[in-house]
């Protein structure tokens, strides 16, 4: 820490300079030999020019070898006077020390207590430096020296957090030196007082009365502190004029970076993580200080995460850790390796840094921030034991800590699901239970009544669960696990002797999703009761579901069960054998068979299509209906899903295509190629697959729709030049067919990603000028209507809202961005009648998604 004020307390040496002629300088050795009074004469001489280092071993030289001598008082003093100079305060303080313990009548006194309290603030000892100061100003608030003790009790009590003090005391020192030195210091010190003392319009008035004075050496300070003020206020737009001044002023290259830096965080907060990250890696080439350093690092480290620079936030929280960061600074770098180790997926160092973290910041205020990503990942690994241990804390910590911030309605869900998880039952539903506050959240809500039903179910409650089923069926009809749901409800329905609601639940449910694991547990259990109760019907209808199961264990109890049941057509596989080993117009067979099998895949009957092939394959390898049949397994396999059944089926595909190069299906097995690709997750080969079709299989009617698959893959792939040339040639050669909408469609939504206005509108109303893709009327509606918004045609953007306000969007958000528009709208009118027509008619609406705060905004 160095003296603001050092320079200008050089004191004049209060002893005559008169002595015998000597060398300027002279050796220890030499200086053994002088007089005291030859001594005090070189170091007279040097503090006269100012060579403290050479002043400060003179003076303490004579004080060593002539101790008694009258001037070693004095050079006591302008020892410790030199060592300031010198940047020495902690030796300095004690010189001044001793000196004031030996000479308290000492000529110097008032000048030593200065000192004294300037060495301890020097020494960052600020509580005995304020108290230092005070005790100056009461004993010799008249002398000189309180033009300069002032401003130092400003500065302490700014730093200490006692601004009304603050403000006092630099007031006191303008209005008593006006022309000091200091002065304007002391006006930057007041406006930093009026500004932290929630005075921000008097602290920027100040700010700019001090930057607009240019030939003021603080103007620059001030204005960057004017920035910073107006940042925290949130007007950016005047901060970053501000800024722009500050730059073109020829600031220090230190203001220049702590400006940079604002804009930076700038980019940070608006979520524009490239340019905020390429102004932080810019500061970070440059030489700026330690402490920015570590500031930027640490923010840039947060913004490497956001654009997946992982390994490059774990360097720049190293390089933090191995400067000297604050407390503060230690704690937020804790809190972004954490997040690292998260996005690593590294649970084992997610767990050493968390509870390292635990440790080192038991009282931190992001504590549940740090433990929860641990407590997520536990959960999502099935380890509901240790799930359950950090979920319980976390519950635990917000009861206990009402000011950490904490989701506890989610924490208590997820805490009871990882109960379920260690079959602690009785504990899921009392946890469950204590959940009362949704929110307004319908998904939330179902999902915790069907997690409480699950637990009742396992043990054995089922007249408690089927109403926690039901619940959840009518919050959310067309729920995540809506499946589950019924298939759970079909089952606790049978165990509770209700068969036919059971039967009635499951039925239409397992038509659509037979293999499903919860619709098969159900099956079976319903086809035990309907067997037990002599309703063989609805035994054999269930039974045939298991027996069709691709599981093992599930088809053969399936099997038993229709024996059970008197079902003597067990397989149509075994129909398939017979009718091809009985040798009777074989080839005729074959084809019959492949076509019957294209009306099981019209019918998405894909898995008895898959059993039939695959046994007309072994049985008729010569056929030459095996090529078409192969092809046609494969298509059926990929449209099964699954990673082994896309694997299958991109093996057959190309298999085919390398065999068969003049076949009529040529086309078509390439095309679905590019499917099995593109649901095996590799998108590269789908795109290579998908192009083939585009540009060498001229003729083929999948010609249009894989150029468009192309377009999709590419911007997946993050090509958006060849997306963009994918989609113009779909506009250039089939202008009118649905997926030109589509292509145009998706060029808008390129055009509105880049901020290209003029062409998103030109586009969304072409698409709206085509009726050949009537879904993507609404939406293209709507981002219509934004962009005339955003391009400030407002009235343009309120007739098209108008016309979709009563259109169910899939997207919340949308439904509500469209209302918030209206009123945005009429505000722009200044129509505050409709503005509060629609406040109020968006807070009754049921089904209301916008945020309170937007509708609290509008109201104001």
């Amino acid at each position: 820490m160095d003296s603001i004020y050092r320079l200008a307390l050089i004191l004049p040496l209060l002893f005559a300079l008169a002595s015998p002629t000597l060398p300027a300088t002279a050796s220890p050795q030499a200086l053994s030999q002088n007089t005291a009074e030859e001594i005090y004469a070189l170091a007279a001489a040097s503090y006269a020019r100012q060579e403290w280092e050479q002043a400060s071993q003179y003076f303490r030289e004579l004080i060593e070898q002539h101790p008694d001598d009258s001037r070693a008082a004095e050079a006591a003093f302008y020892l410790g006077e030199s060592l300031i100079q010198l940047n020495q305060p902690a030796e300095a303080e004690t010189v001044f020390a001793e000196f004031r313990q030996r000479h308290q009548d000492s000529i110097f006194a008032t000048r030593i207590q200065f000192r004294l309290a300037e060495c301890k603030y020097l020494n960052n000892d600020l509580s005995a430096a304020e108290t230092g100061f005070q005790e100056f100003m009461e004993r010799f608030g008249d002398d000189p020296l309180a033009e300069f003790a002032l401003p130092y009790l400003g500065e302490l009590y700014l730093r200490t957090g006692k601004f009304d003090q603050s403000h006092e005391a630099y007031q006191t020192s303008l209005e008593r030196y006006p022309g000091s030195s200091l002065a304007d210091k002391c006006r930057l010190g007041l406006a930093q007082a009026l500004e932290r003392g929630n005075n921000s319009g008097q602290a920027e008035q100040q700010y700019r009365m001090i930057a607009d004075q240019t030939q003021n050496r603080l103007a620059n300070d001030a204005r960057l502190m004017l920035a910073k003020s107006l940042v925290a206020n949130n007007d950016w737009d005047q901060a970053s004029k501000e800024i722009e001044r500050l730059l073109a002023n020829q600031p220090t290259p230190e203001l220049a970076a702590e400006a940079n830096y604002l804009i930076a965080r700038h980019d940070m907060s608006e979520s524009h993580w490239e340019e905020s990250w390429q102004r932080f890696e810019d500061l970070l080439n440059e030489p700026i200080n330690d402490t920015l350093r570590t500031r930027v690092a640490l923010d840039a480290a947060m913004v490497a995460l956001r654009i997946n620079e992982i390994d490059r936030a774990a360097e720049l929280i190293d390089q933090v850790k191995q400067g000297e960061p604050t407390p503060g600074m230690l704690e937020y770098a804790a809190i972004v390796a954490i997040d690292i180790a998260n996005r690593r997926d590294d649970l084992e160092e997610l767990q050493q840094l968390v509870n390292q973290f635990e440790t080192d910041f038991p009282e931190s205020s992001h504590l549940t921030r740090c433990i929860e990503p641990l407590a997520r990942k536990h959960y999502d690994g099935q380890r509901f034991a240790e799930a359950a241990t950090r979920y319980q804390q976390l519950v635990d910590l917000v009861t206990a800590r009402p000011e950490l911030v904490g989701n506890l309605p989610a924490w208590r869900y997820l805490l009871g699901l990882a109960r379920i998880g260690t079959a602690e039952f009785a504990e899921a539903v009392t946890e469950l239970e204590t959940i009362e506050d949704f929110s307004g959240n319908r998904e939330f809500e179902a999902a915790t009544s069907f997690a409480i039903g699950t637990a009742f179910s396992a043990q054995g409650k089922y007249p408690a669960a089927i109403p926690r089923y039901r619940k959840y069926l009518k919050l959310m009809p067309d729920g995540a696990d809506s499946i589950r749901c019924q298939a759970d409800l079909a089952l606790a329905l049978a165990r509770n002797g209700k068969l036919p609601e059971a039967i009635k639940t499951l039925g239409p449910v397992a038509a659509r999703h037979a293999d499903d694991q919860a619709v098969l547990i159900a099956s079976e259990v319903v086809a035990e009761a309907s067997l037990q109760a002599e309703q063989l019907e609805n035994a054999r209808k269930f039974y045939d579901i298991l027996a069709a199961s691709d599981d093992p264990q599930f088809a053969s109890r399936g099997t038993n069960g229709l024996l059970w049941a008197g079902d003597q057509q067990l397989l149509t596989r075994e129909s398939v054998k017979a009718v091809i080993e009985s040798g009777l117009d074989r080839e005729l067979a074959c084809e019959a068979i492949v076509g019957q099998v294209q009306k099981l895949q019209a019918e998405n009957e894909h898995q008895q299509s898959v059993e039939i092939l695959t046994q007309l394959i072994e049985s008729s390898p010569e056929s030459k209906f095996i090529p078409e049949a192969r092809v046609r397994k494969a298509v059926s396999l990929q449209r099964l899903g699954g990673e082994e059944n896309s694997r299958q089926a991109i093996g057959l595909f190309t298999e085919f295509i390398t065999s068969q190069p003049g076949h009529a299906l040529h086309d078509l097995a390439q095309y679905e190629l590019g499917w099995a690709y593109h649901d095996a997750g590799e998108f590269k080969p789908a795109f290579q697959a998908f192009e083939v079709v585009a540009d060498q299989l001229t003729e083929s009617s999948y010609r249009i729709d894989a150029i468009y698959r192309a377009a999709m893959l590419a911007r997946q792939l993050d090509n958006i030049p060849e997306s963009t040339r994918r989609l113009q040639q779909i506009i250039n050669e089939a202008p009118d067919d649905e997926l030109a909408d589509y292509a145009r469609y998706a060029l808008a939504e390129f055009a509105t990603k880049n901020k290209n206005r003029d062409q998103a509108i030109e586009l969304f109303r072409s698409v709206l000028d085509n009726p050949a893709a009537p879904a993507l009327d609404n939406p293209a509606k709507y981002w219509l209507a934004e962009s005339l918004y955003q391009d400030g045609q407002v009235g343009l953007a309120e007739n098209l809202f108008n016309e979709i306000r009563a259109v169910n969007f899939d997207d919340h958000q949308i439904t509500s961005a469209v209302w918030l528009r209206l009123a945005q709208c009429a505000v722009r009118k200044t129509d505050w009648s409709t503005v509060e027509t629609i406040v109020q008619t968006r807070r009754e609406s049921p089904g209301n998604q916008t945020p309170e705060y937007q509708l609290n905004y509008l109201e104001g």
